[in-house]
């Protein structure tokens, strides 16, 4: 009934409108929250089926409202408190770009990664940065092999922070398709809405 009304009442609106639809409105990982534009229009929602009810055809554009990090401290307002950084264990990919597959699932996400180069870990990043996390059990290894016994105790599991995920790594999605990069973005944002509290009672500890 919603889908039929919207979909029959939209087109009296002006153009820019933004609909907020509220059925079933939680997201969850299969239905995320989506930004939808059609007809000059934007509808925010759910991505739990109602869409495709409401247009003749695909929506003109589509992208999942999600935030990285950066978003996220920003929002509670401990950003200016907070560096983050990324750096790869070996060397192979050092001043190249992310996988285009990457900036693609970045990009529906409203995500802008451009400008962005690898970087390998370095002996100051075990000094300069209070955790250093993992991807997976053999990167931990790694990094604990080539980190000063003073600062072991920061390499962790990057999903240790996950609450609603039950994988303990983040798989390296490099020889799959598509959908692999989709995976790590969901694991990846749920890890870092867990480490976000955890900062910020750290931070509201010391600042």
């Amino acid at each position: 009934q919603t889908a039929f009304v919207l979909r029959h009442a939209y087109p009296e609106f002006p153009r820019g409108t933004v609909h907020l639809i509220g059925v079933n409105p939680e997201a969850t990982g299969n239905s995320p929250h989506l930004v939808v534009r059609h007809d000059g229009q934007f509808f925010i929602g759910s991505d739990n089926g109602i869409f495709p009810l409401l247009f003749d055809g695909k929506p003109q554009e589509a992208f999942e409202l999600t935030m990285k990090l950066d978003d996220m401290l920003k929002n509670a307002n401990v950003d200016h408190l907070v560096e983050v950084a990324s750096a790869g264990t070996h060397a192979y990919h050092v001043g190249e770009a992310p996988d285009a597959r990457a900036l693609t699932v970045a990009k529906k996400r409203g995500f802008d990664m451009t400008g962005i180069t690898s970087r390998q870990v370095n002996q100051d990043d075990f000094m300069d940065y209070d955790y250093i996390l993992a991807m997976d059990w053999d990167t931990q290894g790694l990094l604990q092999q080539q980190a000063p016994k003073i600062h072991k105790h920061k390499i962790q599991l990057a999903m240790r922070y996950a609450g609603d995920s039950e994988e303990a790594v983040v798989p390296d999605p490099y020889y799959g398709g598509p959908e692999g990069f989709t995976k790590v973005f969901d694991l990846l944002e749920d890890a870092c809405s867990g480490l976000l509290d955890v900062v910020k009672k750290r931070v509201t500890l010391y600042a």
